[in-house]
Formats: C-alpha cells, structure tokens, sequence
C-alpha cells in the first residue's frame, strides 16, 4: 500500500471517530434536503437527482470497469 492510500485509510478512520463531525454532517445533510439539494444538479445537460460526490463514484467505478478492489467487480 503506497503512503496516499495509507494516509487516506487513517483519515477515514478518524474521520469515523470523530462524533462532532458526525453531528455536523447530519445537520448539514438535513438542512441541505430541506432545499431539495439533490435536485440542484444536471450532468451534460440532463436533470439528475444525486449528489455530486455519487455521480463522481460512478464514473470512477464506469471508468475502472466496476472494478473495485483487485478481484472484486460490481
């Protein structure tokens, strides 16, 4: 595992532990869907109702054939 990748799972995991970030998000996430945040966005000219962060992961597993791990295809 190269130095990103183990510097992106140690993040990850405090990010996982940190409760006051937790509480943040769900606050954020629910006020953003009192605005219908999810409605917001197209993608190449065509309404889509996701999240940006979702339509990012979906390209990466469209431009990785699925795959997601080594032996692991979606």
């Amino acid at each position: 595992m190269n130095q990103f990748e183990q510097d992106k799972k140690a993040n990850i995991a405090a990010m996982a532990a940190d409760h006051n970030l937790q509480k943040t998000a769900r606050e954020l996430f629910n006020g953003a869907n009192a605005h219908r945040y999810s409605y917001h966005f197209t993608w190449m000219g065509r309404p889509i109702i996701k999240y940006p962060q979702d339509v990012l992961a979906m390209q990466e597993l469209i431009g990785t054939g699925g795959v997601v791990l080594p032996g692991v295809q979606i």
